[in-house]
């Protein structure tokens, strides 16, 4: 079952399970939270009244996409008001640097989304900072690189490093850690995998 959301007076996402107000609320209202136009390209970004997570870790209640040009039908969602303003921002930046490689591109958008971590004890997502800076290691990559882990900031190798079990992107995708940390998040997940299993 979808979970609905309107906006009060003050902008701030309220749940309701009243269809019959939602609808009326979602009918009249203005949801944009931001639109530009770049030449034949638009961006848009608007709150969507309706959680897009299905319940798989905090509520994603804005949306922003590009219609036209080279990036038409880009997307990305996010949970907070000033989440969907920045990601709009990226968005039109996106739009003015339409002429960058897919990599570089592709680069960009993994290290601007979300981070979140995993709670292995509680089996939910939990909002975190990116103290480091880490991005998303993806295909094709200079395994010489220098990058930090996600969890302790130590310096690695792209090459060296290990895709978290823990750090996770809003698509699920895991940021790199070292090895050291890595062992560390396998031996939390199978305690929790074996806690679980004892208790079926």
């Amino acid at each position: 079952m979808s979970i609905l959301y309107v906006l009060d007076e003050q902008g701030n996402p309220q749940k309701t399970v009243n269809i019959s107000y939602w609808s009326k609320w979602f009918e009249n209202s203005d949801r944009h939270v931001a639109k530009d136009h770049i030449g034949c390209t638009e961006v848009s970004t608007v709150f969507l009244g309706i959680d897009h997570s299905h319940g798989r870790g905090e509520p994603l209640l804005y949306e922003t996409m590009i219609f036209g040009g080279r990036r038409d039908g880009y997307q990305n969602r996010y949970t907070t008001r000033e989440q969907a303003l920045k990601g709009h921002a990226e968005a039109v930046a996106i739009v003015n640097l339409a002429d960058i490689s897919n990599e570089e591109l592709e680069k960009m958008l993994f290290s601007s989304v979300p981070i979140r971590k995993w709670d292995f004890e509680k089996h939910e997502y939990q909002s975190a900072e990116n103290k480091y800076g880490a991005v998303l290691v993806t295909e094709p990559f200079n395994a010489d690189e220098i990058i930090r882990c996600t969890n302790c900031g130590k310096e690695i190798t792209a090459g060296e490093s290990m895709t978290s079990k823990q750090w996770h992107n809003e698509f699920g995708f895991g940021f790199p850690v070292c090895i050291e940390c890595h062992q560390i998040e396998w031996g939390k997940y199978r305690a929790e995998k074996e806690k679980n299993k004892a208790n079926e």
